[in-house]
C-alpha cells in the first residue's frame, strides 16, 4: 500500500494486488452476493517486494491476472496456482510460466497470491472453459497448499465449485468486480497511516492488531494451520477430480506439477513425507499426469531456489522450475 501512495503521488494510477483470499476474512462491498477469484483489471499493480528497494509491478490483463497483454494468437496452455504461480517476486518474463511459455506457447496464468485448491479450481471454472487451452498445468506448492483448502473450504460459495456445472459467471462481472474492489481498496488506503506504523515500531498492541487486520492476516489469530497428517486428503481429491473432468469437457488434459518447498524431501519429518506421498498417490490414481518437479532438484542447494528461508523462488529457483516442467510436459505429449 505504501508503495502504491508513492506511485500514485507521482501519476501512476497504481493500486496494491487485491488477492482473493482476503475474502475469505473481509466482506466484499455491498452489492449481489460475490467472491472474486482475480483482482482488479487493467491496473499498474503493486504485487511484492522480497529483494530489498525491487517491488516486482505489473499491469493486469482484463480479468485482473498477471499475464502479459498483447502479442496475439490463441491460448495454448493454462497456469493454475498460487503465488508461486503468479510470479512472486521476480521481474515480468523472470517467473517459471514465462520461461516455460518460451518453449511451450502462449500461455494464460491464472496464478493468484494465496491460492489454495478451492480457488484454484474456482479460477479453472471460470476463465478455462472460453480459452479451451490444450493442456493445463496445475502447479501444487506444499508448503500451504493443503493448509489453505482448510479454510477455503468453510466458504460456501468457494465449496460450490465442487458441482458440476456451477460459476459466478465473473468473465461478463469484471466491470462489477472492479468498482467493488477499488471502493474496498480506497476505503483500506486511509487506514493504516505513518502514525501507526510509528507505534507499532514502539511495540503498542493496538497499533500491531490494525496491521494485521489491514493485511488479512487476522485470521491467523482464529485460524491455525494442521500439522502434518491431518489434511482433509478426501476434499483434495475431489477437487482434483472435478478439475480433471473440467477440463475434459473441452477436450483438454490437465498435468499435475509437484513443486519444491524450503525443506528437501529427506530432511522432511515422517509425517510431512507422508503427506507427500498420499497427495501424490491420488492425483496419480486420478490418472492426471505428474511432474515431480521436487524429486529432480533434490541435489540442488535450497540456497539456490530461494532468496531467503522464507522467501518465494529466486530467478535460478524460476529457471529450475521452468527446466523441468517443459521437460515433463514434452515428455508427455
Amino acid at each position: 500500500m505504501e508503495i502504491a501512495r508513492d506511485m500514485r503521488t507521482r501519476g501512476d494510477d497504481a493500486y496494491p494486488l487485491v488477492y482473493p483470499g482476503i475474502w475469505l476474512d473481509h466482506v466484499i462491498p455491498e452489492g449481489p452476493e460475490l467472491f472474486p477469484v482475480s483482482g482488479v483489471s487493467h491496473k499498474l499493480t503493486v504485487f511484492c517486494e522480497e529483494q530489498p528497494d525491487k517491488p516486482v509491478v505489473y499491469v493486469s490483463d482484463p480479468h485482473g491476472f498477471r499475464n502479459a497483454t498483447g502479442g496475439g494468437g490463441a491460448i495454448e496452455w493454462a497456469a493454475i496456482g498460487d503465488s508461486f504461480t503468479q510470479g512472486a517476486c521476480v521481474a515480468s518474463g523472470r517467473s517459471f510460466v514465462d520461461l516455460i511459455a518460451r518453449r511451450y506457447g502462449k500461455p494464460l496464468n491464472l496464478g493468484m497470491s494465496g491460492d489454495g485448491p478451492l480457488l484454484e479450481l474456482a479460477a479453472l471454472k471460470e476463465y478455462l472453459p472460453a480459452a479451451r487451452p490444450r493442456t493445463v498445468v496445475w502447479f501444487f506448492y506444499p508448503g500451504n497448499d493443503l493448509g489453505d483448502l482448510q479454510l477455503e473450504k468453510t466458504n460456501a460459495i468457494l465449496a460450490r465449485y465442487l458441482e458440476d456445472g456451477f460459476q459466478q459467471h465473473l468473465v461478463d462481472r469484471q466491470g462489477e468486480i472492479d468498482r467493488r474492489l477499488l471502493q474496498w481498496l480506497d476505503a483500506e488506503a486511509g487506514r493504516l497511516t505513518t502514525s501507526e506504523l510509528t507505534r507499532l515500531i514502539d511495540g503498542e498492541s493496538s497499533s500491531l492488531d490494525r496491521l494485521l487486520e489491514f493485511l488479512s492476516l487476522a485470521a491467523l489469530r482464529r485460524y491455525a494451520f494442521p500439522t502434518p497428517g491431518q489434511y482433509d486428503f478426501a476434499l483434495f481429491r475431489r477437487v482434483m477430480e472435478e478439475a480433471r473432468r473440467s477440463v475434459e469437457t473441452w477436450g483438454g488434459r490437465l498435468v499435475f506439477v509437484y513443486l519444491p518447498d524450503h525443506v528437501a524431501v529427506p530432511d522432511l519429518p515422517a509425517p510431512a513425507r507422508a503427506d507427500r506421498d498420499r497427495t501424490l498417490a491420488i492425483v496419480r490414481d486420478l490418472h492426471i499426469p505428474v511432474i515431480d518437479v521436487e524429486s529432480s532438484v533434490q541435489s540442488v542447494d535450497r540456497s539456490e531456489l530461494f532468496y531467503n528461508s522464507t522467501s518465494h523462488y529466486s530467478e535460478q529457483g524460476n529457471a529450475l522450475v521452468a527446466e523441468v516442467t517443459v521437460r515433463g510436459l514434452l515428455d508427455s505429449q
